[in-house]
């Protein structure tokens, strides 16, 4: 018996593995996607990147108070309010490397915030008070080239529809102190900057 199904082509298998890839590393799926009256289909992806990078990402003891700190996820105020709340859920008495996860919001001015991972979206101020462990995470490649060392941008596609495509910027992880898995850096796309 004959198939009747389009043979694809090579671009398009290779992006369907890499989206296959990419969706296995969040740990999403259609099916695993929360219908969430606090937010979008794309907000849900947002926050399950934020929280499954906790697996992905290692931060010297220095960057916590106590063996059993939490590892801070921080949502930078004026930034998509469904997505504190969503990955609020997702995280809720959940551990990653046998911490406690926390989401908290914090503003531009705050200094003394502590951030394991800094969300700015698309906030076009610099990073303050970050401090030197936080991983942070942007949604626009001109904020990748200015503060970011890790994009979520939104892409269209040809033909219609839109994906998130994940961008990194090789200087700014080379430069922290925070580690990368190798798995991780196998799907993010290296940023070249200009200039």
């Amino acid at each position: 018996m004959q198939s009747t199904a389009p043979a694809r082509s090579r671009p398009a298998k290779a992006w369907w593995l890499r989206l296959c890839a990419c969706l296995a590393l969040l740990g999403v799926n259609g099916a695993a996607l929360p219908a969430s009256p606090a937010g979008t289909t794309e907000t849900v992806v947002r926050a399950a990147f934020l929280f499954r990078l906790t697996f992905f990402l290692s931060w010297p003891d220095a960057a916590f108070s106590a063996p059993d700190s939490a590892i801070r996820l921080c949502i930078r105020e004026g930034t998509d309010a469904g997505l504190f709340n969503v990955l609020s859920e997702q995280v809720a008495k959940r551990k990653a490397q046998g911490r406690p996860l926390e989401v908290v919001r914090v503003a531009a001015d705050d200094a003394d915030a502590v951030c394991h991972v800094l969300y700015l979206g698309t906030e076009t101020a610099a990073a303050n008070g970050d401090g030197a462990y936080a991983m942070v995470v942007v949604d626009s490649l001109n904020q990748l080239e200015r503060v970011g060392a890790i994009a979520l941008v939104r892409e269209d596609q040809p033909g219609g529809g839109s994906k998130l495509v994940f961008y990194a910027h090789p200087q700014r992880l080379k430069q922290s102190v925070v580690g990368v898995s190798a798995k991780l850096l196998q799907l993010l796309r290296m940023y070249e900057v200009q200039g």
